[in-house]
């Protein structure tokens, strides 16, 4: 039964291979069941007795995740010198027609939770920023290699970008109804920057078989907020600045079957957006393009005049009005989708199906596995198939110490450690070190306060 079970999971995963899988990263959190933090994938997730968040150090976490190209693809080494040298052509050709970028931090200014006969209570207070954006090859081509290497195509140009840091205080609450427990969580949004272009074809550009020249048209509306920098402005009036207002909801339910063995759950959270008042600059551009020759040779590459030339170009064609229209911006809604098997009062086993809906309903899977040790202390592994990756190991653990209580978990280990990692400054012993080839890369690490000693699940183990 058990290697059936293990079967049947691997099966669905590779199922989805062949698909366009690829999505936001740190998954892992969601199977942490015993966390407060877990709720912020379902409010339905409930914990016992009641914890306390320790401001800025409760839980705080990055994920970065590209669907295209790694850190690595944009060098290579000289074959003379072995020197490391940037090599765009190299990105250009390891590119897809259309590449996504996603980054997302968040840190808990404050936060608890409590449960009672009457239901469970949640609150927090939490810094969140997020980019999505998604780009072209065609548009790299021409930048970097001129309009000759364009000529007879139809080139693709379509965009989208949604960058956006606010400030989320919200009330969380849910209650069981026998075996199916309901939960929501009201937020109240406040924004601070947003840069915004909305999906949709940013230019539509033809290029002459003989002159190598450009000519079509441009449709551009990038909308921006919150980004001239007000000195003037206390920490105050920043912290309580409702001139970016938003609403959001997120929305769960958890289903539990044969005595507690199995917990089925599902959610989806940030529903709503911002509205956009502050500081607020859309700037417009819908022109007709003339021929107009690009200053660049059939084969050459963009060097600084060239570049000059190329934007002299588009500059000397387009005209761009600005206007200061408030805008409404959306978050980016997510779903959860999970089933949990407690096999013994000790293990458990998690299987995971996420859904960002951004430029487009991006997947991700995973299959999570944790094990509490005699001292308490919990081990987790999960694998999970990301931003169309197939080497997402991850690993997590959660332990505890007197009241306190502390977790740190990650979804591709990988990316933290060997040869993902390029030494890129150096001066004497200090170094800059980042991701060179993973194209996902999560961590979630936090520490609270809790009054109530963890307890393992009051279910049998499953005899297989």
């Amino acid at each position: 039964m058990k290697k059936k079970l293990l079967h049947t999971a691997l099966f669905l995963l590779a199922s989805f291979a062949g698909s366009e899988l690829y999505a936001q990263g740190e998954l892992g959190m969601h199977f942490n069941r015993s966390l407060m933090q877990s709720s912020y994938t379902n409010p339905a997730f409930s914990q016992q007795g009641w914890s306390i968040g320790l401001p800025l150090v409760s839980s705080f976490g990055f994920a970065y995740n590209q669907k295209g190209l790694g850190y690595s693809d944009f060098f290579s080494k000289d074959a003379a010198s072995g020197a490391t040298q940037l090599d765009f052509n190299q990105a250009i050709g390891k590119m897809r027609l259309r590449n996504y970028l996603s980054t997302e931090t968040s840190i808990d200014l404050l936060s608890g939770a409590y449960t009672n006969a009457l239901g469970s209570f949640g609150v927090n207070i939490t810094e969140r920023a997020f980019v999505r954006a998604a780009y072209s090859k065609d548009l790299m081509q021409l930048l970097w290699n001129g309009s000759a290497s364009m000529v007879g195509q139809l080139p693709d140009y379509e965009a989208y970008l949604n960058a956006t840091r606010y400030r989320e205080t919200a009330i969380r609450y849910s209650k069981p109804f026998g075996k199916l427990e309901l939960g929501a969580r009201i937020k109240m949004l406040q924004g601070i920057h947003n840069l915004y272009i909305k999906k949709g074809t940013l230019l539509d550009l033809r290029v002459d078989t003989a002159a190598y020249a450009m000519s079509g048209t441009t449709s551009m509306r990038l909308q921006s907020a919150g980004m001239n920098a007000n000195p003037s402005k206390s920490m105050a009036q920043n912290l309580f600045n409702m001139r970016n207002p938003g609403l959001g909801l997120d929305l769960g339910a958890t289903y539990t079957i044969l005595g507690g063995r199995f917990v089925v759950s599902a959610s989806v959270i940030d529903l709503g957006g911002i509205s956009w008042r502050d500081d607020v600059k859309n700037r417009t551009n819908n022109t007709v393009l003339p021929t107009t020759p690009i200053n660049l040779n059939q084969g050459q590459a963009v060097d600084s005049a060239a570049a000059v030339g190329l934007l002299d170009s588009i500059r000397a064609a387009t005209t761009w009005t600005i206007d200061n229209t408030s805008y409404r911006s959306k978050l980016l809604p997510k779903s959860y989708v999970s089933v949990l098997a407690h096999t013994s009062p000790t293990v458990t086993w998690g299987f995971l199906i996420y859904t960002e809906y951004a430029y487009k309903p991006m997947v991700s899977m995973m299959l999570h596995y944790s094990k509490v040790l005699k001292s308490g202390l919990e081990l987790g592994a999960s694998y999970a198939y990301i931003n169309g990756t197939a080497s997402n190991i991850g690993l997590g653990m959660q332990w505890q110490h007197g009241f306190y209580r502390g977790f740190v978990n990650t979804d591709n280990v990988f990316s933290f450690f060997g040869s993902t990692h390029r030494l890129v400054y150096n001066e004497g012993t200090a170094g800059l070190y980042i991701p060179a080839s993973a194209q996902v890369c999560a961590l979630r690490a936090g520490i609270a306060i809790t009054f109530v000693q963890k307890e393992q699940p009051n279910v049998p183990s499953i005899p297989f």
